[in-house]
């Protein structure tokens, strides 16, 4: 009962509850007490009071207003959290299972046409399902039926689930609405409280790899070093960026977002200049701490963040998957140089061959017109470390 609103079950409450009441307390009692067998006194009779009886009308509809309301609670909590409560597969017919029922509309299966419409799906006339509830919730809705009476004869638990699909892509829709605002006006709660988006953020860190790009110390090894407060500064930054995009990833990975968000050119291209200037601070921070003693390389616990969006990229741009790319093949340098200092895995003619591999990779990256030159650290720093490693051997 406290799943259904007062409104809803007032009128008819107080007589149920007397109702209960009656059925805990009989109105007569079969069993005498020990004690009052001992002074032989008789259980004493109550008499029925008739008012409090529940008519059969006010019970049912008293029922029914509470299993409604609680269906319609379990239901909406098991939509949030995008596990409807009866699977969407198990209550279509044969032929819609076939389908896959495409939330972008049955017309792109070109492929099962002549099938569906042998079932009485007309694609000719096939409502996205994007805007089913204006039809199965409506009282006007003759001329859909007719022309999609397969619909309409599913079976109750079907209808709901994919009344529930819709509701879960227009909630993925609100949520891809509400990261992207997000994104343009973020909230610092590491800093003193200001209002800045990843923009701005992305804007700080351009500046400065730039600062730091016509002196003696490149924008890694400075922020390796930790020097000055414009590197502590830059971790900041650094640090508000990962919070930001660890949970759009997590949203991505909770399949909380539409799928079109990851193919988005205003999304790919945030999340791209983010990984391009992000990735080698993680990699030159987890370096600076020994992190590699206890966890092994780098790219064995590469975050999320920068997986996903390199693969983001390469979708979009119709690229092989490269494991090594340019935002972490610092990374590997870093390796190199341990093994140079003390060989564990290689020896110095296989990390030579392996450094001449990676100049090539640069080499090939910086000619790509797809690739923002100014976005990326190209390692000179760390490269003519490596260099002067090998030389001394």
């Amino acid at each position: 009962m406290m799943l259904a609103p007062k409104t809803s079950i007032q009128e008819h409450l107080p007589n149920i509850l007397k109702f209960l009441q009656q059925k805990l307390d009989p109105i007569t009692t079969q069993k005498s007490h020990k004690f009052r067998k001992l002074f032989n006194k008789k259980t004493p009779e109550r008499t029925i009071d008739h008012d409090q009886l529940v008519d059969d009308n006010q019970a049912v509809e008293f029922l029914e207003n509470v299993l409604i309301n609680a269906s319609t609670v379990a239901s909406h909590d098991a939509y949030d959290l995008m596990e409807p409560t009866n699977s969407l597969k198990e209550n279509y017919p044969t032929k819609i299972k076939i389908a896959q029922f495409a939330l972008d509309s049955l017309t792109e299966n070109l492929s099962y046409e002549e099938e569906l419409n042998k079932n009485g799906l007309q694609l000719d006339k096939m409502v996205n399902l994007k805007h089913l509830n204006e039809h199965l919730l409506t009282f006007n809705r003759d001329e859909f039926h007719s022309n999609n009476k397969a619909l309409f004869e599913l079976a109750a638990n079907a209808k709901w689930c994919l009344l529930a699909v819709e509701e879960a892509e227009k909630r993925k829709e609100r949520n891809m609405d509400s990261i992207k605002k997000f994104m343009r006006n973020y909230t610092s709660n590491i800093t003193k409280p200001s209002k800045k988006s990843v923009e701005d953020l992305l804007k700080e860190m351009k500046d400065y790899k730039v600062k730091h790009g016509v002196g003696n110390k490149d924008y890694y090894e400075s922020f390796k070093l930790q020097n000055e407060h414009a590197d502590f500064e830059a971790n900041v930054n650094r640090l508000e960026q990962a919070k930001i995009w660890d949970v759009v990833i997590e949203m991505v990975m909770r399949k909380d977002l539409p799928d079109e968000f990851e193919v988005s050119s205003e999304v790919v291209d945030l999340a791209t200049r983010f990984r391009r200037f992000y990735e080698p601070l993680d990699i030159g921070n987890y370096y600076r701490h020994s992190k590699g003693d206890d966890t092994g390389k780098y790219m064995a616990v590469r975050p999320k963040r920068y997986k996903f969006t390199q693969r983001w990229y390469e979708h979009a741009n119709v690229t092989g998957f490269e494991s090594v790319c340019e935002s972490n093949f610092v990374a590997e340098v870093e390796e190199l140089i341990k093994e140079v200092i003390k060989p564990k895995n290689k020896t110095i003619e296989e990390v030579k061959k392996d450094y001449e591999s990676i100049e090539n990779k640069v080499k090939e990256w910086k000619s790509d017109e797809k690739i923002s030159y100014e976005d990326v650290f190209w390692g000179e720093s760390i490269l003519s470390k490596l260099q002067e490693e090998l030389t001394r051997k």
